[in-house]
């Protein structure tokens, strides 16, 4: 479940309800995408900007968070006044997700960026640390899904069909007329989960990657 998930942008935070997620149990994939979709825009978005609000209140880690907490608020404006805003806004939900993640992992001062290789042998080095059970699909959920959004991809098929990854959203190698409202809630959710996903804060600091 988790796996075709993270396969197709979909985080699970620690909002997520747990009948929810046993309702997505031994479904297809095109099945899971409409619960999810429909989880999170019905209602005008009403999870979505539930969880939304959880972040923007507890964005802050360190003083020069502020700036980057100041974005999410604009965001946040913009998107209950239309949230069409999101096409413009993307970018600038990508650059907070790479800056929270740096920081999550104690290296916002450093040289080091959000990197899919480090990812990757750091699940392997903990896939099987003991830890209750929702704990291990939010912390293989998001490593999972950070994973497959990092992923470099091939810009030589043209923005027409290049997959929706960071790579090709801070170069510029996705048409834009492609966003759905769902893509860049996948974003904010992957920022939500990193910042409350505090088994992976804990480990990665207090080890090397």
């Amino acid at each position: 479940m988790v796996e075709n998930l993270s396969e197709n942008g979909w985080v699970i935070t620690d909002f997520f309800e747990i009948d929810k997620l046993l309702e997505l149990k031994g479904k297809s994939v095109n099945e899971m995408n409409e619960i999810m979709t429909d989880y999170y825009i019905k209602d005008n978005y009403k999870q979505f900007f539930y969880e939304f609000d959880q972040l923007i209140d507890d964005f802050i880690d360190e003083d020069f968070d502020l700036g980057y907490l100041d974005q999410l608020k604009v965001i946040r404006k913009l998107l209950e006044e239309n949230f069409n805003n999101y096409k413009v806004l993307i970018s600038t939900a990508v650059s907070i997700l790479d800056f929270k993640y740096t920081e999550v992992i104690g290296l916002v001062s450093t040289d080091n960026i959000l990197n899919r290789r480090d990812i990757k042998r750091y699940f392997q080095r903990h896939k099987d640390d003991e830890r209750p059970a929702i704990d291990y699909i939010t912390f293989s959920s998001l490593l999972k899904t950070l994973d497959a959004f990092l992923e470099q991809g091939h810009f030589h098929v043209g923005v027409e069909h290049t997959h929706l990854t960071r790579h090709a959203i801070q170069h510029g190698r996705y048409d834009p007329s492609r966003y759905k409202d769902t893509d860049f809630i996948k974003v904010i959710l992957l920022i939500i989960a990193t910042r409350f996903c505090t088994d992976i804060s804990f480990r990665l600091i207090k080890c090397s990657i």
